[in-house]
């Protein structure tokens, strides 16, 4: 499965600028969070209709290097569709999750297969790994609280810079997300996601309604980077997601290896 893909996305070099450059944020003093907190809600009320767009990513780690480009469409409930292009223009996979299991099509292998979406099932279908939920991806990439989330603690302050931080941690899992917000301003600039050893962090485009713009995936002494080349808001049906498979390719079941 992976060969093909490895060999197309080792091509494609990027010149990506990693998101959120380390700087020396530190806090002067606590606020109240519910102005920020409203307005991180607010903004994922206007990205629940999902994104739409293509991401060029760049992954070094024990897999190798690897740079190639991806068109995206993913919705914060969970639901989301990866593909990857050949050198022609051509599909080389697609890749979908209802949130409950993935399903990878390889249309020039006439091949498919179908995992549940528990564990690790995305990456075992992508050149390089992905230590992630496939329900949580969505969400991640859009900077976004989870729609079902429990938060159990919520803060906030002000910088050394004058801009202004919110930290909220999950009940359940414990997954720290912090958002930092432009100076004197409710504009998100960035977003953070923390748990165990992984470490997401993403930063925005300028202007309402914030989408995202960049994002950096730190796990295991390996990294993913990703820019948005290309990014709006996603004005199709949920339908427009699945993936149609001829009925004369066999859908393979696979169980997550993690």
């Amino acid at each position: 499965m992976r060969s093909r893909l490895v060999l197309a996305w080792g091509c494609l070099l990027i010149l990506a600028a990693a998101a959120c450059a380390p700087r020396d944020l530190y806090p002067e003093r606590s606020i109240d969070p519910a102005p920020l907190m409203e307005a991180v809600r607010n903004r994922g009320e206007i990205l629940r209709a999902g994104v739409s767009g293509t991401i060029l990513i760049r992954y070094r780690g024990a897999e190798g290097r690897f740079s190639g480009k991806t068109y995206v469409t993913a919705l914060p409930g969970g639901p989301f569709r990866l593909e990857i292009p050949g050198f022609l223009g051509n599909t080389l996979a697609a890749i979908v999750s209802d949130g409950t299991q993935v399903l990878a099509y390889y249309p020039e292998e006439a091949r498919a297969f179908r995992s549940p979406a528990r564990g690790h099932a995305v990456g075992i279908h992508l050149p390089f790994p992905l230590p992630l939920e496939a329900a949580a991806l969505p969400s991640l990439i859009l900077g976004v609280l989870p729609e079902e989330g429990n938060p159990e603690r919520i803060r906030a302050a002000i910088l050394n810079t004058g801009e202004r931080i919110l930290q909220v941690r999950e009940g359940g899992t414990g997954t720290e997300f912090t958002f930092l917000f432009r100076k004197d301003t409710l504009d998100l600039h960035s977003y953070r996601c923390s748990l165990g050893g992984l470490d997401f962090q993403g930063t925005t485009q300028g202007r309402t309604p914030f989408l995202p713009e960049a994002f950096r995936f730190e796990f295991s002494d390996a990294r993913i980077e990703g820019e948005w080349e290309a990014i709006g808001l996603f004005k199709g049906e949920a339908s427009a997601l699945k993936l149609r498979i001829p009925t004369s390719v066999p859908i393979v079941d696979l169980e997550d290896p993690l």
